[in-house]
């Protein structure tokens, strides 16, 4: 874990970041591992979340950079409890589970990705972006874990019955996919 004065640098230099492209030489000494640490810090939730998008925006940027830190993001998943750097995550977890690129999961960390995703799209509380992406993750999941498209279709039906524009628009694309594929 981190030192209080480390945390406070880190804050500072967190709280300074707008919107713009990030690339590691803009965060100061800041690596990867320390902004996964960083946004499963529950004491300074601004800085979890912050940090949580900037390792998005990092890793969507440079995903070779995933690779660094993969282990450990699987890891950390069942911990993350923030919504907001859960939103960030799942877009991680779209680009690591994309089958158009070139990560290996394991066996082992797929069971994970899935368990935490699935748990995070059915929770009453989750927003409506982080649950459209998990629609995403599973999806690109099932295609080695063929009981997937099964559970997803229910899902997506029983989101379809109350829908958002969003919601329904990304849910009727994946149904789309999974009844062609």
């Amino acid at each position: 874990m981190f030192d209080a004065k480390k945390i406070e640098e880190l804050s500072i230099v967190l709280r300074n970041f707008k919107a713009m492209d990030f690339s590691l030489s803009d965060l100061d000494g800041i690596t990867l591992k320390d902004l996964l640490q960083l946004s499963i810090s529950y004491q300074y939730k601004q800085v979890g979340w912050r940090a949580a998008w900037v390792l998005e925006t990092v890793v969507l940027a440079n995903p070779s950079y995933l690779l660094a830190i993969q282990d450990e993001l699987i890891e950390s998943l069942s911990v993350q409890k923030d919504w907001s750097s859960l939103r960030s995550y799942s877009k991680i977890l779209m680009e690591l589970t994309n089958p158009k690129k070139s990560f290996s999961l394991s066996k082992e960390q797929e069971e994970i990705i899935i368990e935490d995703t699935f748990n995070w799209m059915i929770d009453i509380d989750c927003p409506l972006a982080v649950r459209c992406n998990c629609m995403d993750i599973l999806y690109q999941l099932s295609s080695e874990h063929e009981w997937i498209k099964d559970e997803l279709i229910e899902q997506i039906n029983l989101f379809l019955k109350t829908p958002t524009p969003a919601l329904a628009s990304r849910g009727n694309k994946i149904l789309k996919r999974i009844l062609n594929s």
